[in-house]
């Protein structure tokens, strides 16, 4: 079913998709293609309307509605960004139609476990290999993809089972996740009901999550907004624009985030996110791939 969906204000599907958020997408001659929510989906973008195709999905405007965040204002939140600060504005104006994923927090939590010290064409083949091995086979046109396991059938996975898809030590840490997860342990659902600070202490209960996995799956996952992951790209802008240079504790770092960017503190971070490693990659020569949140 194919669906079209008119979009308000500044939108970017290149920019988005290529941001570091997602990993199962891959660039078409008709636009996008990937899976998400257990689906797969052609995107394409053209004078202002995104063009949704999925055989699966019902209804696939609604499901872009919500993946790409398209009932937020971005202009009246641009405007607002620009007001913060210099560093901010000019990360908004160099990619003001970004747009924030709204993901399935497993998908999330599986990717973003996978994404430590790791670069984004590493992660995407990883959670393609793991997803080939454990994975529920789909179809989209003359292309072939394979569904996330769910955290029940990627709980029966063994550590060498892993480890042949190359996911190094990170092995324990996707077991651990998908037995916390499937058990009820950890429950993705019932996390939609607690603070942000109260979701960010349960999913850090998983071995391997700390909290630049755990703000990633809050911000991209469960759309928690006031969620700011600091990785090396960030810390590097916060202490450069911010603190003189200085070296500076994650902690003070997360509290001058809160202070400063308060409810929109995930959206500051993607744009920031996305100018800093964008215009860090333009001047290499030969770029051997974005590294991780």
């Amino acid at each position: 079913m194919r669906q079209d969906v008119i979009v308000g204000g500044p939108f970017d599907l290149d920019a988005t998709l290529e941001s570091g958020q997602a990993f199962r997408w891959e660039r078409h001659t008709r636009g996008w293609v990937g899976v998400a929510s257990g689906h797969p989906f052609l995107l394409s973008w053209k004078q202002g309307v995104l063009s949704v195709d999925s055989p699966s999905c019902e209804n696939p405007g609604g499901w872009a509605r919500r993946y790409f965040d398209l009932e937020t204002d971005y202009q009246a939140l641009c405007e607002r960004l620009r007001c913060l600060d210099a560093a901010v504005s000019t990360a908004v104006d160099f990619a003001p139609g970004l747009r924030l994923l709204r993901q399935e927090p497993w998908e999330a939590l599986l990717a973003f476990i996978l994404s430590t010290n790791n670069n984004i064409p590493r992660i995407r083949r990883l959670v393609n290999r793991v997803s080939l091995r454990w994975g529920e086979r789909l179809s989209a046109a003359e292309h072939c993809w394979w569904a996330l396991p769910s955290p029940s059938v990627l709980a029966t996975a063994t550590e060498q089972q892993l480890r042949e898809c190359g996911v190094g030590y990170r092995a324990p840490f996707l077991i651990d996740a998908a037995r916390k997860v499937s058990s009820g342990d950890v429950d993705l659902v019932r996390l939609e009901s607690l603070t942000t600070a109260e979701a960010r202490i349960v999913l850090q209960r998983i071995k391997g999550v700390g909290r630049k996995v755990a703000d990633c799956v809050l911000l991209f996952g469960l759309a928690r907004r006031d969620a700011f992951p600091i990785d090396v790209w960030i810390k590097r802008r916060l202490e450069e624009h911010y603190f003189d240079g200085q070296g500076t504790r994650i902690k003070a770092l997360h509290e001058f985030a809160a202070s400063q960017f308060t409810d929109d503190a995930g959206y500051a971070q993607n744009y920031l996110f996305y100018h800093t490693r964008t215009a860090s990659m333009a001047i290499r020569k030969k770029p051997r791939g974005w590294q991780p949140r």
